[in-house]
């Protein structure tokens, strides 16, 4: 007998899950729409009705019935009906042991067709109150995702590869993430100075280094605050902010909101 085992298939298998932080169905009306701001998680929209618009700063998709499309998290989106829609959606994450989500190297709106009848099946398996309904229908949001990523044929941004100082960097970074932290602590850890890791940063991710840790530190708050009960003053001190003042501050600078008004986003279809 010849057996063929693969060990770190049943590590990464099991660490491979699809959570789900909210979803629901919509019908829309002329209030659903806002102006492009980013998202810590994606976003599954599987249309059966209407008719609207998702976009981004560099594309505009139209949203049509019998089609499922992803909006990948970080992608600063915007989206307004052109009357109503109607759609199944959910925010979905995959986060991977290294703190990337595993969609974060879709960099653009795509989709798919989808039935309308397979749709209105999911629909009644996310309406219904019995455990294997709810089993099939998450196996379903599963295929969706491995759909994306087999049409999309992309790298995610874990298994990019950079220089070595820029990937010290980033794993010093997501370490020790907090307000407080420096550029000068990060080029200080991987024996560079300042001006040359921003350069590294710029040419192999498109940002200085300070842009990074403040994206990350942003999405950090995100993150915290829709899917955490701390209060606004307990994210502050935990994000390593001075007050909760400054804090709302720098997050209204980026988001164009401020953090209690971002928490009332949580399940915005």
């Amino acid at each position: 007998m010849k057996v063929a085992q693969q060990p770190l298939f049943p590590i990464n298998a099991g660490k491979a899950a699809i959570s789900i932080a909210a979803g629901g169905i919509a019908v829309t009306d002329e209030t659903w729409r806002r102006t492009p701001i980013s998202d810590p998680f994606s976003r599954l929209y599987y249309v059966t009705g209407g008719s609207g618009v998702i976009y981004t700063e560099k594309e505009t998709v139209k949203l049509e019935p019998g089609y499922v499309y992803l909006a990948p998290c970080g992608t600063r989106l915007g989206f307004y009906g052109t009357n109503s829609v109607e759609k199944l959606y959910f925010h979905i994450g995959m986060i991977l042991p290294n703190g990337y989500d595993f969609l974060d190297g879709f960099d653009r709106l795509a989709r798919l067709p989808f039935p309308i009848e397979d749709i209105k099946k999911m629909e009644k398996w996310y309406l219904s109150d019995d455990f294997t309904d709810h089993l099939m229908l998450k196996g379903e949001i599963d295929r969706t995702v491995l759909a994306f990523v087999a049409a999309e044929s992309y790298t995610p941004i874990h298994r990019l590869k950079y220089s070595p100082a820029v990937t010290s960097a980033i794993h010093y970074i997501r370490k020790n993430l907090a307000a407080s932290l420096t550029v000068k602590d990060v080029a200080d850890h991987v024996l560079c100075s300042r001006g040359r890791l921003s350069g590294y940063f710029k040419n192999e991710l498109g940002q200085s280094t300070a842009r990074y840790i403040e994206n990350l530190l942003m999405i950090r708050a995100q993150t915290m605050l829709l899917y955490t009960d701390y209060s606004i003053g307990e994210i502050s001190t935990r994000l390593g902010f001075c007050d909760q003042f400054y804090f709302s501050r720098r997050f209204k600078q980026y988001f164009s909101l401020s953090p209690k008004e971002y928490r009332k986003r949580k399940e915005e279809p």
